[in-house]
This record gives structure tokens, sequence and C-alpha cells, in this order.
């Protein structure tokens, strides 16, 4: 890549590319105005029987009480739109959308009259995915527990038999120096 002489490499660390991220995030995070920035985007699939398809991709993070991160994964769940609910799909069919190739919306009045519809209904569904976040947390939150639990145990048996390991070669390396010093070496 050559750079033109009005072009410069910043750095994601540079003060202006973190301002310009902050922004962004902000924007991504509480969109008002003209012309907000929405996570989501519009496509198209072919033959989901369905008039209309929500795909909600979230992130997992689990953090400890030292606030460092135990475990992140990103997640995905499928809902039919109907009117102003979200219905979950069976699992088959949601990983069936999931691994299917998505197209954008050939007609533009299409696009625009969807978006619409997606904007005009968002609270409710936000409110909906808002819900299915906290369920998915307090699952996953026992899970986690349930994990951490099992984590520590093995650790603390692993740590355990090191102590008796190292004791004892510390109790051999006694005797060994006791018996030099009756034997007088």
């Amino acid at each position: 890549m050559r750079l033109q002489k009005h072009q410069a490499l910043m750095r994601l660390s540079h003060p202006i590319m973190r301002q310009a991220m902050a922004t962004l995030c902000r924007q991504l995070h509480d969109p008002s105005g003209q012309d907000a920035l929405f996570r989501w985007s519009l496509a198209t699939l072919h033959h989901s029987g369905f008039e209309a398809l929500l795909v909600f991709h979230y992130t997992i993070t689990a953090i400890n009480e030292l606030r460092e991160p135990l475990h992140d994964e990103v997640a995905s769940s499928v809902f039919r739109v109907e009117g102003e609910r979200l219905a979950p799909v069976e699992r088959d069919f949601e990983q069936t959308v999931l691994h299917s190739e998505s197209h954008p919306v050939k007609s533009s009045g299409r696009r625009d009259e969807w978006v619409r519809v997606i904007r005009g209904h968002w609270y409710q569904h936000r409110g909906e995915l808002e819900a299915v976040l906290k369920r998915r947390e307090a699952d996953l939150r026992g899970v986690l527990a349930e994990r951490a639990k099992r984590a520590l145990d093995r650790e603390l048996k692993a740590t355990r038999e090191s102590y008796r390991y190292r004791l004892k070669e510390l109790q051999d390396r006694s005797r060994e120096q006791e018996l030099d010093k009756w034997l007088g070496h």
C-alpha cells in the first residue's frame, strides 16, 4: 500500500483514533439524531418461510471479582417477528438460519419499508431482547459458577498433591542430611 501525500497512518491508540472510536461506540449504544447509527442490518434469506426474522447476536463475557475476564463468546438467537412481539424459533431452524447466506434487500422501497417497521417496533423488541439477555445471564451464571467450582477443585487437588510431594522431598533430604551427620560425611 502506498500512501498519498495527503494520507497518514495512525495507530488505534492515537488520541484522534481513540476519540473517533469513543464517538462511534457512543452512537452505537445511544442512537439519537437524524443520521443515528444502529447496530443492526437488514438482509434476506432464501426460503426462510417467514416474513421477518430477527437474528440477535450478543457477546457473553464472564469476569471474576478482580474484574479479570474468565470467558468470552459470541452467541446468537433467532426470533420470528410477529408485529410487536418476538417469538423464538425451533433450535434446528435457528441453526439453519444462522448457517444460511444472507443477501441484501434489492428493492429500495421494500428495504425502506422494513427499516420503518423495525424502527417502529424497536422499543418493544428491545425490551424482549433485554429479557432474553437477563434469562441467558442467569442460566450462564449457574453454568459458569459450576465450571469455576470444578476448576477450583482441580487446582486445589493439584496444589495439595504438589505440596505433599514437596514436603516428602524435603523430609527425604532432611533424613539424608541427618544420616550424613551421623555417619560423619
